[in-house]
């Protein structure tokens, strides 16, 4: 075959490679999946009245955007900070303690957030253990002349989500890390740098979509999250939606400030791309050989045992043990038939939403990879929109849809057949499955990305 030819027909293959109608009707599939309880949000904020989201402009929105910015700032910058040094420093570091720290800190994330602040609020609030013993100490009479910060602030709630959501950006940059070749590293090292100052110059640019989509996670999570900044007292644009829902009847107000929520995901995705810009990130060879470890003796090994231990001990140990000390008046809870099959419910309907969650994000990950079309590009940064609308919320938008499937399909039977099929979907563990797989696939999507992104297109 000439060469004009052999060219011709590489280019037809390459175009259709990228059209690749199978990965594309999947993607396609998965993104009517996610989309169909936002859509149902926009359709109720759309047809809600727009007086009172103008009302809610001029009065409580803007505190509420204000205060949701700064605590998403400060939980990105601290998981940030957090994650990625621990995550160096069990990976390239030999210091006493590093292979249990290398796995305890995960554990806070055996522990949901709002379950951690009502922990830090028995122990730290006016009432609790802390500022008494304090009291007695100093014999100062009242709690606020002890000048003890207070946890139900701004400060405290970034704190407190900040120790529980680091391991996001913890597991995905320890993966990296693993990951990476050796050669680089062992190359700056024999030009002079240090192990810190090859991970500013090599292993930090390197996991950088790593560290992105860890981060991302965490602001997701920080962002719909309702239980912990209301206990704490933070009214973020989550907790006003849910209290107009709830309290004022307001489902369309509710509706068009979730509208608002989706807009910050989108501009995180997309800021997050932009940031990559046309750098790529994989490594043209592989080592099989793991990153080189440098022993820490002395003062310094027992700094970073601390440094290491200290997110484990506040973001699990104390919360644990304030749930633990409470455990005594609940021993007889353990008998009841009724909490072993919430037990048995809880871990089948995790089970099943998360190796659905991850395959689809599997689906999702590799499409774009092999079929980067029109489609599978913004479909990977939608599908991600799901974790920022608040749990509730989320239910509602899938409840209506579903509910209208059933009653259509009722009516249908009883038309044709005369036959009563009642609820099929509403209320069942399929949409319960379905709900957390909307809700969670961003998580699946994210991790099989980042690491995708650091295989070569060649192979």
């Amino acid at each position: 075959m000439p060469a004009s030819g052999m060219r011709a027909s590489l280019a037809r293959w390459y175009a259709r490679r990228r059209i690749s109608p199978i990965w594309t009707v999947l993607v396609a599939l998965i993104l009517a999946l996610v989309l169909l309880p936002i859509v149902t949000l926009l359709v109720i904020a759309l047809g809600g009245e727009g007086s009172g989201l103008a009302q809610s402009a001029g009065t409580v929105l803007p505190g509420a955007l204000g205060r949701t910015l700064l605590l998403m700032a400060g939980v990105g910058a601290l998981t940030l900070l957090i994650g990625t040094l621990t995550a160096w420093f069990v990976t390239i570091y030999r210091f006493p303690g590093r292979d249990f720290l290398s796995w305890a800190l995960l554990l806070p994330l055996a522990l949901p957030t709002y379950l951690v602040a009502y922990c830090y609020v028995d122990l730290l609030d006016t009432s609790g253990p802390v500022q008494r013993g304090l009291m007695a100490l100093t014999g100062v009479v009242r709690a606020r002349d002890l000048g003890v910060p207070d946890i139900r602030s701004l400060g405290g709630a970034i704190v407190v989500m900040a120790l529980v959501l680091y391991p996001y950006v913890y597991m995905a940059a320890r993966a990296s890390f693993l990951a990476q070749s050796t050669g680089p590293l062992e190359a700056a090292r024999t030009l002079g740098r240090s192990a810190m100052g090859a991970f500013w110059s090599i292993a930090l640019p390197l996991a950088r979509p790593a560290l992105a989509a860890g981060s991302a996670l965490a602001l997701l999570e920080c962002l719909n999250d309702i239980g912990a900044s209301d206990y704490l007292g933070v009214r973020t644009l989550t907790v006003t939606a849910y209290t107009l829902w709830l309290q004022r009847s307001n489902l369309a107000g509710a509706a068009q400030i979730a509208s608002v929520m989706l807009m910050f995901v989108l501009l995180l995705f997309v800021l997050e791309r932009l940031s990559r810009g046309a750098a790529t990130f994989h490594e043209r060879a592989a080592s099989d050989r793991p990153p080189p470890e440098f022993e820490l003796d002395g003062w310094r090994g027992r700094v970073a045992t601390m440094l290491c231990a200290l997110p484990v001990l506040f973001g699990f140990a104390v919360p644990a043990g304030v749930l633990v000390s409470n455990l005594g008046g609940a021993v007889s809870e353990w008998t009841d038939a009724t909490f072993w099959r919430a037990i048995v419910a809880s871990f089948s309907v995790a089970s099943l939403a998360a190796i659905l969650a991850v395959a689809l994000g599997l689906v999702l990950a590799y499409a774009r990879r092999v079929a980067p079309n029109g489609l599978t590009r913004p479909a990977t940064a939608l599908a991600g929109l799901g974790y920022a609308v608040p749990g509730t919320v989320l239910a509602l938008g899938l409840l209506i849809p579903l509910a209208n499937f059933d009653n259509g399909f009722d009516a249908l039977m009883r038309a044709w057949f005369g036959l009563s099929t009642g609820l099929l979907l509403t209320g069942s563990l399929a949409a319960l499955v379905l709900a957390y797989v909307i809700r969670f696939l961003a998580i699946g999507y994210g991790g099989i990305d980042a690491g995708l992104t650091r295989i070569s297109p060649n192979l």
